[in-house]
């Protein structure tokens, strides 16, 4: 009893530190996937695995993991904590492509598609 209870208790308060998330949306139903950078650069694939939790794999040997809110224009980043860590501006959002104004620490347009145009070079 006192263990269910205490489940309970968890989960409601780690639920309530989450940021909210917009996953009713048809514009955040399109981010949901796998997207691909079309250059070979930082942040050259984007996980959306649900409607609040997001990987950015940076083709290196780190991953960053991020829950997310999409508001109107705007892809808001929340780190571990609940905390704002960063806002991304898009400019253009479809089934198969995906177009940033910034992108965490890049500046200038980063453009994503569903499809692989990039082969990584050994």
């Amino acid at each position: 009893m006192i263990i269910n209870t205490i489940a309970i208790i968890y989960l409601f308060f780690t639920q309530a530190c989450l940021p909210p998330t917009d996953h009713q949306t048809p514009q955040a139903q399109k981010l949901l996937g796998t997207w691909y950078l079309n250059e070979n650069d930082l942040y050259n694939k984007i996980y959306f695995q649900d409607s609040s939790h997001v990987a950015f794999d940076t083709h290196l040997d780190t991953m960053f993991f991020y829950t997310y809110r999409l508001q109107n224009d705007t892809l808001l980043l929340f780190d571990k904590k609940g905390q704002l860590h960063n806002y991304n501006i898009i400019q253009k959002l479809s089934v198969d492509s995906l177009i940033f104004n910034n992108l965490l620490d890049k500046e200038g347009i980063q453009r994503y598609s569903r499809q692989e145009k990039l082969k990584a070079s050994n």
